[in-house]
């Protein structure tokens, strides 16, 4: 089936790409530190404890492992900086100090999130566990506090990228984008799958009507977008027909048939699962923030009026970026709930993209993917790659 395909190599044998765990990935990069770190903690604390006595005991000793830590936030990033330069080709090298500056940044910002927000955790931990377990060694006292507080900024590090994430949004909607959210399924389908057959079978089970041919014509850039949670983001230009529905603008006296925008797309794929059933289901959350664009003349970030969103994407987009374009025909059946879209490019390729779209029921989506697996099990591939992944690399 993969092969048959013919998709690229890396995607055949990885259709299906799920972003790690937030929460998991914030835990284990400051969590590795952390281990190091509270060696060093528990250390420092025993040692100081056989030296303080007395009433100073209690108020210096939570004090002492927190200074004695803070250089372990360094020697895991270090050691990785120093793996990736020896393993990077010589010709791509660059010299040890950019990958050790790199480390000492992680290691910083590590540091930053100890003092801000664990060490004050620590420290009430180490408090409470002084007066209230007296009979606990302290050293416990110091590592459990410690595993504690790892817990605690793991979770305050994702709840951090959701509000840069909500703040970047808000940032671009006061620059004048849009904003439209839905639930996504894309599926390879085998050229021998007749696309009008699965559409008109399609859009009888689900009751779809107002069918559509549109002509699209896209531009992917590659881009430094952040990516928040998970989340990653693509930047493109996008040109579309009109639908029939829709005027077209004039624009200097003339009737424009085309309806341009660019786009900054951000997507997070996870496996919605569902036990005792036969098909897996890997949805996407889509979250599209556009500026329309009638009346550019060139496809061309640098033609964007106004200065303020063309600033905007021109600052995303990658310095001496590429671009990767793909048009394709899609053929559109769909209702206020669900809709289903077959997008086959100009060039010629031995399958076209499926796509399944939900705007406010991810439940329907499951439906409908289920249906498409089931009704075509041997004809299709699931994936969570985008367009230009599948018909097109930078």
């Amino acid at each position: 089936m993969l092969e048959t395909l013919a998709l690229d190599r890396d995607f055949a044998d990885q259709p299906i790409q799920l972003p790690k765990s937030p929460y998991w990935e914030a835990f284990k990069d400051f969590g590795l530190d952390s281990i190091v770190a509270a060696g060093l903690n528990g250390i420092g604390t025993t040692v100081a404890d056989e030296f303080l006595g007395g009433s100073l005991r209690n108020i210096f000793l939570p004090f002492a492992g927190l200074v004695s830590e803070k250089s372990g936030f360094y020697p895991v990033h270090l050691i990785k900086s120093v793996h990736v330069y020896r393993t990077t080709p010589v010709s791509e090298r660059k010299k040890l100090r950019h990958y050790l500056k790199k480390a000492v940044i992680a290691g910083n910002n590590n540091v930053l999130k100890d003092l801000v927000i664990k060490d004050p955790v620590y420290v009430a931990l180490m408090f409470s566990g002084l007066g209230y377990l007296p009979e606990v060694h302290p050293g416990v006292l110091s590592m459990s506090s410690e595993i504690v507080s790892v817990f605690i900024v793991s979770a305050a590090e994702v709840a951090r990228q959701e509000v840069l994430y909500a703040n970047h949004k808000r940032q671009l909607r006061r620059a004048g984008f849009g904003f439209e959210s839905y639930y996504e399924s894309r599926f390879c389908v085998m050229a021998q799958q007749n696309p009008e057959e699965v559409v008109e079978g399609f859009m009888k089970e689900f009751n779809l009507g107002h069918l559509s041919t549109i002509r699209y014509y896209d531009r992917y850039f590659e881009n430094s977008l952040p990516s928040y949670s998970g989340r990653t983001g693509k930047l493109r230009l996008r040109r579309r027909e009109r639908r029939p529905e829709e005027k077209p603008v004039s624009t200097d006296g003339r009737n424009c048939p085309w309806a341009t925008s660019v786009q900054i797309v951000y997507t997070r794929a996870r496996e919605a699962k569902e036990e005792l059933d036969q098909c897996r289901y890997f949805p996407v959350k889509k979250e599209k923030l556009y500026f329309p664009l009638d009346g550019i003349e060139r496809f061309s970030l640098e033609e964007i009026e106004p200065q303020r969103v063309r600033d905007i994407v021109v600052n995303a987009r990658d310095e001496g970026a590429q671009h990767s374009d793909v048009q394709f025909q899609r053929t559109i059946g769909t209702n206020h709930r669900l809709a289903i879209c077959t997008d086959r490019v100009a060039f010629k390729r031995p399958f076209y993209v499926l796509e399944l779209k939900s705007y406010s029921d991810p439940g329907l989506l499951k439906e409908a993917m289920r249906y498409i697996m089931v009704e075509c099990p041997l004809t299709v591939l699931q994936t969570t790659h985008g367009k230009p992944d599948l018909y097109g690399r930078f």
